[in-house]
């Protein structure tokens, strides 16, 4: 059994605390499906590389009175070689300052996990990006998921129906939604939904930050890359959700190939998530 010693340092959330993002969601609603999954060959690259380093960058995350838990600036210039490890750079945004206190966690929910550093702050170069949650085995039937700015106005927000087999649930935002702003700080929510239950104060669930940033300077050609190789440019310029993303759509590609599989487990394991490094991406939206 799971300890799930990286919970401990990421607070779990209340409605209360996500204010209106619930009132006008109605269970059946889901998002447009945003599959990760294509296909890649293998690279040599994929095979030679045994670790990956996580760089962040130091910029400080938001002020702000909305809820928030306590998880998760380079030039782009290394260029990804059979002999060099995936170096991730982190911005080192600290956790975002909130005023509101967090949510009681529930039996059924309260392992879930964002995957996001520890200071609860990530960016992203795409305009409607890719979020990732831990999602353990659950009798919960459908999930809610909201994206909101700072001034905590909903930029996006749906219910989506789960298995609750358990695992790593990515919800991509969809073509129709309005882009994230380059240089905007945005909070998202994800939460468990019981079976015959509405969301109310007191669900539980995980939130993290995320901002849009300029893609940086490239020194090779983006679309030649494999996505174990995408993956490290990201990496090495502390961008950390596109980082995640094209580990997981490697993996998807290639679920046999356990050099991708281990370049997503080291990942998560240098931002304190190892013990669900090894959980099986379960659903994707």
């Amino acid at each position: 059994m799971h300890k799930y010693k990286a919970l401990i340092s990421r607070k779990t959330l209340s409605l209360t605390l996500v204010g209106a993002i619930a009132l006008a969601a109605s269970p059946g609603q889901s998002a447009r499906a945003a599959s990760l999954s294509r296909t890649e060959s293998q690279s040599p690259l994929e095979g030679n590389l045994v670790s990956l380093t996580f760089e962040p960058p130091a910029e400080k995350a938001p002020n702000n009175t909305a809820p928030g838990a306590t998880r998760g600036e380079s030039d782009l210039q290394a260029q990804a070689s059979a002999s060099q490890n995936i170096q991730f750079e982190p911005p080192g945004d600290p956790t975002p300052v909130n005023t509101t206190a967090g949510g009681t966690r529930g039996n059924q929910v309260e392992k879930l996990v964002a995957l996001i550093p520890d200071n609860n702050h990530g960016r992203t170069v795409e305009p409607r990006p890719t979020f990732f949650v831990y999602v353990p085995p659950t009798s919960a039937t459908q999930v809610f998921f909201s994206l909101q700015d700072k001034g905590r106005q909903n930029h996006y927000y749906t219910t989506l129906a789960i298995s609750g087999k358990g695992g790593v649930v990515s919800v991509t935002l969809p073509a129709d939604v309005p882009e994230l702003e380059i240089g905007k700080d945005y909070q998202w929510f994800l939460m468990a939904i019981e079976p015959e239950s509405r969301l109310k104060p007191g669900t539980v669930g995980v939130s993290g930050w995320v901002k849009r940033v300029e893609a940086p300077a490239q020194t090779v050609e983006y679309l030649s890359l494999t996505h174990v190789e995408r993956a490290s440019l990201y990496a090495s310029s502390g961008i950390w959700y596109d980082t995640l993303k094209e580990l997981a759509v490697g993996k998807i590609a290639q679920p046999d190939n356990t050099a991708v599989a281990g370049q997503w487990q080291a990942l998560l394991e240098q931002v304190g998530l190892e013990d669900i490094a090894a959980e099986p991406l379960a659903e994707q939206f």
